[in-house]
């Protein structure tokens, strides 16, 4: 017999959806079994990304004292840290890798037209420098997917129908891109993009 999941849930079964619950619900105290039924996430998914997320200082936990059998810890987000679900390891330490796609990607968004070497100075923090070379290489791949327009003396455009949303699109081992906010791998045309 198959497991029936929440007609609500559709759309919602990865972090992302998780933490888009937790801030609709900014305040509130919830359980693994509450946003399992709105999400259709696993429940010890659930719980390890509570877990991080609370080791991390993203979320409260409250633990029944003394411990209760069958009675669950409940969780809340007192502070809303924006639409973008932290990527953290299970010790609550962050995954810094993509996040140099993520912060070229906002970068992008803002600007709307820019140079490769633009978009790394920008996007650049003290703490983390993104080299020439890997943004006109985000640059490219993103221009064969669809997102950007080669204008005037190399700079590029992002193109509106392609600003899909916050998260970046990740560029793959296998090249292809994904497209975190649509859910679905961008198809990659065979061209070539000065930069």
């Amino acid at each position: 017999m198959m497991k029936r999941t929440p007609s609500n849930a559709q759309g919602k079964r990865n972090a992302a959806g998780l933490w888009e619950e937790l801030r609709r619900r900014i305040g509130e105290l919830v359980t693994v079994a509450d946003l399992h039924l709105a999400t259709g996430m696993d429940r010890s998914a659930i719980r390890d990304r509570l877990n991080a997320w609370n080791a991390g200082g993203y979320i409260a936990v409250q633990r029944p004292l003394p411990p209760v059998p069958n009675i669950g810890c409940k969780y809340s987000m007192t502070k809303d840290f924006g639409p973008l679900a932290p990527r953290v390891r299970k010790d609550g330490s962050q995954v810094l890798l993509g996040q140099g796609q993520q912060r070229m990607w906002v970068v992008m968004r803002i600007l709307k037209s820019f140079s490769a070497t633009e978009l790394a100075v920008t996007a650049s923090t003290p703490e983390h420098q993104i080299a020439d070379a890997s943004a006109k290489d985000y640059c490219r791949k993103l221009y064969k997917a669809g997102y950007l327009r080669l204008g005037e003396n190399g700079r590029y455009l992002l193109l509106p129908s392609a600003n899909t949303g916050p998260r970046a699109p990740q560029v793959q081992r296998s090249k292809k891109v994904w497209d975190v906010n649509l859910q679905r791998t961008m198809e990659v045309r065979n061209v070539t993009a000065g930069a």
